[in-house]
């Protein structure tokens, strides 16, 4: 009796990069038996892949109108009026064209790191967005030749950059089990 495998098939999948071979089993006094088999070189590649452009992307066109919205709700918090309710997105707006440069900086910081929703990673991010719109807002300062109290600005674009970092972390970031497995 004489038994041998022969490859008469293998097929690479794109979307997972596994490579499945289709072995015949050949028995000279028996039937034909035909196994699928994974290859050992299988991987999950696809699944483990961090998405970087899709990070940048959301804290890009979320990362502004969320820290615009954040004033918004404060001053319809300080004000106490239904009618404040127009200010969320009105700063939203606004927040999207002043805030999109600390907050595209800080999403590329997020992705460069491969940062995801834990907790250390959202510490993380929140200090640097923090950083980054401090940076920014004195620029814009020096560069308008303003002169407004500089450490009061700073404070709040810290305060304001920081949580917008955060919100848009807890909302956009992965969750860590799903990125690393094993």
């Amino acid at each position: 009796m004489i038994i041998h495998n022969e490859n008469i098939y293998s097929k690479t999948d794109s979307k997972t990069d596994a490579v499945v071979t289709l072995n015949k089993q050949v028995d000279s006094e028996k039937s034909t038996a035909i196994s699928l088999e994974p290859s050992p070189t299988t991987d999950d590649g696809e699944q483990n892949r961090y998405p970087t452009s899709r990070v940048i992307a959301l804290y890009l066109f979320f990362g502004g109108p969320i820290g615009g919205g954040l004033i918004g709700l404060l001053l319809l918090l300080i004000t106490g009026e239904f009618g404040a309710v127009l200010f969320i997105p009105v700063g939203m707006v606004l927040g999207l064209g002043l805030g999109l440069i600390p907050a595209t900086l800080t999403g590329i910081f997020a992705a460069y790191f491969e940062l995801v929703r834990e907790p250390k990673d959202l510490v993380v991010v929140t200090i640097v967005g923090a950083f980054i719109t401090v940076i920014y807002t004195l620029i814009a300062l020096v560069t308008m030749s303003e002169n407004i109290e500089v450490i009061g600005v700073s404070v709040m674009a810290a305060l304001l950059g920081g949580l917008s970092a955060l919100v848009t972390g807890l909302l956009f970031l992965h969750k860590p089990t799903s990125l690393r497995t094993g």
